[in-house]
């Protein structure tokens, strides 16, 4: 049975059939306003392709973490652990069947997942002038995984 890399996969299913260079003049109200799960705060009541990279980053951060931000009390949410969490934690977040302790590519598993982590959180910036395009994502999904 054939299974896929980590980085191919994403690459594969997740990025290639999405890639697109966002445009903030592609913006579109949405119906009522009412900021679905997949507007980041600040960004209710307006759909464009930043708010796609948003939602990819959280994406990546729930599948490697096997948590959303509803298992969080408080203030702390999915991208705040993930974020305060590196570089030194980052096994503590990252969700231990993906890694395999005893894998003998340990190293190059978690170094990679470690960059994937801070790729999600650059396509999560609060701001959508602070996020990274999807053709960038692309860019660097592709360098991580001839690294692993």
């Amino acid at each position: 049975m054939f299974v896929k890399r980590f980085p191919d996969m994403l690459l594969d299913d997740f990025v290639m059939p999405a890639v697109v260079t966002p445009s903030r003049e592609t913006a579109m109200p949405t119906e009522a306003g009412d900021g679905a799960a997949s507007h980041p705060p600040g960004e209710k009541g307006s759909v464009s392709t930043w708010c796609d990279v948003y939602s990819y980053g959280i994406m990546l951060m729930e599948m490697l973490t096997r948590k959303t931000d509803d298992m969080f009390a408080g203030d702390m949410n999915l991208k705040r652990w993930v974020k305060e969490s590196l570089p030194d934690t980052m096994t503590e977040v990252i969700d231990a069947n993906l890694l395999g302790q005893e894998s003998e590519h340990y190293s190059a598993k978690l170094e990679c997942v470690s960059s994937i982590m801070v790729l999600a959180l650059e396509c999560s910036a609060q701001s959508p002038d602070q996020r990274i395009n999807m053709n960038d994502v692309l860019v660097k999904l592709k360098k991580i995984r001839v690294k692993l």
